[in-house]
C-alpha cells in the first residue's frame, strides 16, 4: 500500500469526525498517503451517518462523486449507514466494501492486497458494541489548535425517533485515567482547547461507577495551558452537582449544548424524552444566573409525527421562558425500525417549513442577543486560523463559543484574550489585550 493516496470524508456528528481520524491512522499506519477528498486517489472512503435521510443521501452522492474523478478507484462506505443498510449500499455501483462501525477503525486489515475493483462488494458488519471503538492511544489532528477526544460511545435511552442506538451499539466508557492521560498529551503537543465528545456523553463513567462530576474535577487538577469543551450533555444529566462543577471550574468553557428536542411537553412524551421543559428551564436558569457568560444551546426537531399547531405554538410559547442562546434545526426524518414511524401521523411540508423559518427567526434573534450581551467584555480566545481576507487579523473561538476576527497584538496560535464587539457592518470582532512580558 505503500505512497497509496487515500481520502476520506466524514459525515455527521462530532463522534464520527473522531473516528474518522482513526481511520486515517489505520490508514497510514498500512503506507497510505492521505490526500483531501476532492482530489483523484487509490482508494476512498466514505464515513457515513444514517440519523437522517439526508446523511444517507450524502454518503450516497459522496461515493458516486468520488468514483467520477476515479472510476477505477476502490471505494469503501463505512460507519452508520453500513450499520444499518448494508443491503442497500451493496446495490450502489461502485462500492468494493463495506465496513460497519466496528470494522471501519481497523480498516487497513479489511483492504485487499493489491487495491482491484470487486464485481459486488464485500461486506464485514458486526456488533458495533466493542471496547476498541475510542483507539489505543491518542489521535493527533495536524495543523490546528483544537483537538477532539472521544471518551464514550453508544447510547441505551432508545428515543422513538432515533436510529443510533442501533447503529452505535450499548454505551462505554473510556477509564478515567486514560481520558486525562490524552488530554495531558494532547495538551503537550500543544493543543490548547480539547473537545470531549460522545454518543451519550453525560453517561460518562456509568459503568464504572463514575460521572462526569468525577471526571471534571480531575481535569481541573491537570497541569498546562489548555481548556476543554463539553460537546452535547442530554438534558436529564444536567443535575445540580454537575451545574455546579461547571460552574466552579476553571478549565471547562462557558458552553452548554443540552439537545431538548422539541418545547412542547406532548411531544417530548412521544418522543420518549424523559422530562418536561418545565424540568429543563431551572438548569439553564441556574447557568445563567451564576454566569450570564454561559452561551446555551440546543437542537429542535421540526414536524415530529403528530406535532399539531397547538403542540408548535405551545412550545414557542416555552422557548421564549427560556434563556437559550442559539438553536440547531432539523426537520423529522423517518428512520425505519424506530416506533415514531408507526401510525404515519405526517405533518405536511407547507407546515414544516412555515415552522422551520419561524424558528429560524427565533435563532437569528437568540444568537444576536447573546453576542451584543457580551460586548464590551473580555473573552479568551483560542486563536483557529489566519484570516485571509484581512491583514494581521486572526479567526478566534472564546470560551463560550463566539467566533470573531481578532485584531491587534494577535499571536499565530494559543490563546489569547480579547475585547469583543459586535455591530452589524463589522460584524463580530475582538481587539486583543497584549499579554504582560
Amino acid at each position: 500500500m505503500k505512497n497509496k493516496r487515500a481520502a476520506i470524508f466524514t459525515l455527521g456528528c462530532r463522534t464520527n469526525q473522531y473516528d474518522g481520524l482513526l481511520i486515517a491512522r489505520s490508514l497510514m499506519d498500512a503506507g497510505f498517503v492521505i490526500v483531501p477528498f476532492k482530489e483523484i486517489a487509490d482508494l476512498y472512503v466514505i464515513n457515513s451517518c444514517t440519523v437522517t435521510h439526508r446523511g444517507d443521501a450524502d454518503s450516497r452522492k459522496s461515493a458516486r462523486n468520488a468514483l467520477r474523478r476515479n472510476p477505477e478507484a476502490f471505494m469503501v462506505v463505512a460507519g452508520c449507514y453500513s450499520q444499518w443498510a448494508k443491503d442497500a449500499i451493496s446495490k450502489i455501483d461502485g462500492v468494493d466494501l463495506i465496513l460497519g462501525n466496528r470494522e471501519k477503525l481497523n480498516i487497513a486489515s479489511f483492504l485487499p492486497e493489491i487495491l482491484t475493483k470487486n464485481t459486488e462488494p464485500e461486506i464485514h458488519v458486526s456488533d458495533p458494541t466493542f471496547e476498541e471503538s475510542f483507539g489505543l492511544d491518542v489521535v493527533k489532528p495536524t495543523g490546528k489548535s483544537r483537538a477532539m477526544l472521544k471518551i464514550q460511545d453508544g447510547c441505551d435511552q432508545f428515543c422513538s425517533y432515533c436510529i443510533v442506538p442501533h447503529v452505535r451499539g450499548n454505551p462505554r466508557s473510556l477509564g478515567r485515567l486514560k481520558v486525562l492521560s490524552r488530554i495531558s498529551e494532547l495538551a503537550a503537543m500543544g493543543f490548547y482547547e480539547i473537545v470531549l465528545t460522545g454518543i451519550h456523553l453525560g453517561i460518562w463513567g456509568r459503568e464504572f461507577d463514575e460521572n462526569l462530576v468525577d471526571l471534571v474535577r480531575a481535569i481541573d487538577d491537570l497541569d498546562g495551558v489548555f481548556r476543554v469543551r463539553l460537546s452535547s450533555i442530554e438534558p436529564m444529566e444536567l443535575n445540580n452537582e454537575l451545574l455546579d462543577a461547571l460552574l466552579h471550574s476553571h478549565r471547562i468553557c462557558r458552553h452548554l449544548h443540552a439537545p431538548v428536542q422539541s418545547a412542547s411537553d406532548s411531544v417530548l412524551k412521544r418522543m420518549k424524552r424523559p422530562y418536561s421543559i418545565s424540568d429543563i428551564i431551572p438548569l439553564f436558569d441556574k447557568l445563567k444566573s451564576a454566569d450570564s457568560g454561559w452561551n446555551i444551546g440546543t437542537d429542535l426537531i421540526i414536524g415530529f409525527p403528530g406535532e399539531t399547531d397547538d403542540d408548535f405554538n405551545n412550545g414557542i410559547e416555552n422557548l421564549k421562558k427560556t434563556p437559550i442562546d442559539y438553536y440547531h434545526l432539523f426537520t423529522y426524518s423517518p428512520r425505519d425500525g424506530t416506533p415514531a414511524t408507526v401510525g404515519k401521523h405526517w405533518v405536511s411540508q407547507d407546515k414544516i417549513k412555515s415552522r422551520l423559518n419561524k424558528l429560524k427567526a427565533i435563532d437569528s434573534y437568540s444568537r444576536e442577543r447573546f453576542v451584543k450581551s457580551q460586548s464590551s467584555t473580555i473573552l479568551t480566545f483560542v486563536i483557529e486560523q489566519k484570516d485571509t481576507r484581512i491583514d494581521d487579523t486572526n479567526i478566534g473561538l472564546s470560551d463560550n463559543y463566539i467566533k470573531a476576527q481578532l485584531y491587534g497584538n494577535v499571536f499565530n496560535l494559543g490563546i489569547q484574550e480579547a475585547r469583543l464587539y459586535f455591530d452589524q457592518i463589522k460584524g463580530i470582532y475582538a481587539e486583543s489585550i497584549p499579554r504582560e512580558s
